[in-house]
């Protein structure tokens, strides 16, 4: 290869590199060009709210917690107590990393996932309505909600960017089960599972810019931190384990 190829190379990847990171919502859809990339989106449910958010992830250093980046959208029908499907790309501030098991306490039936190319982790959890942010889209007095959820997600190398996926449905007035496993029909779990893991289309970003200002409604965005994101660390203390 001749000087002037490789000259070449060097400024098609510089060029690259400076192209500005696209975030938002394009037709329904949450788009991010940023690794993870795709365009997510659930496949028969109708948009219920999205935009961007700052949440704050306690369990840090940060003061008042630390502040995270995020766009959601929040897919269901009208009816409280239709299913729910939600979509969040989260990034950190420079320096942290998010930690590398995003599932909840007492999660269970873990496994992988692959949607639109891209290798999602998998778990099945009961969430209640207490501290959870969607809380109040179901209806329903926050303490009398509770949830079946399939939640999914995947971790950009180097950690920063994280894409979740969350399908949910009400589980029914008097069920108090804390665990997946204390739930009474196991079938009907597996079944559960097979839905979520179609509810959503996923697929690789094409040209084009987000074209759709929203503004997140109905939304606990206080809860969003932990409980919904997961953990993060310094960047810092991982750079021993790295070649």
């Amino acid at each position: 290869m001749t000087r002037l190829s490789v000259l070449f190379c060097c400024l098609a990847l510089l060029l690259c590199a400076c192209q500005p990171v696209q975030r938002g919502m394009r037709d329904g859809m949450l788009v991010s060009s940023s690794n993870p990339a795709a365009c997510v989106s659930a496949r028969e449910l109708p948009l219920k709210t999205a935009g961007r958010v700052v949440a704050r992830l306690d369990g840090t250093s940060a003061v008042q917690g630390l502040p995270v980046d995020v766009w959601l959208a929040v897919y269901g029908a009208k009816d409280a107590a239709a299913p729910l499907a939600v979509v969040a790309h989260a990034e950190l501030p420079a320096g942290w990393e998010w930690d590398h098991d995003g599932t909840p306490p007492f999660s269970e039936h873990r496994g992988i996932v692959s949607l639109g190319g891209l290798s999602f982790t998998a778990c099945t959890y009961i969430a209640d309505g207490t501290r959870d942010a969607f809380a109040e889209l179901a209806g329903q007095r926050r303490d009398a909600v509770r949830w079946l959820v399939r939640r999914l997600y995947a971790r950009a190398p180097f950690g920063r960017e994280k894409l979740t996926l969350e399908y949910r449905e009400v589980l029914p007035a008097g069920e108090r089960a804390a665990r997946v496993f204390d739930l009474p029909h196991p079938d009907a779990v597996a079944a559960f599972e097979r839905r979520a893991d179609a509810a959503f289309a996923c697929v690789p970003c094409a040209s084009g810019t987000p074209n759709e200002a929203r503004t997140v409604q109905g939304i606990a965005v206080r809860y969003l931190g932990r409980n919904f994101l997961g953990s993060a660390s310094s960047a810092d203390l991982w750079q021993y384990d790295r070649p």
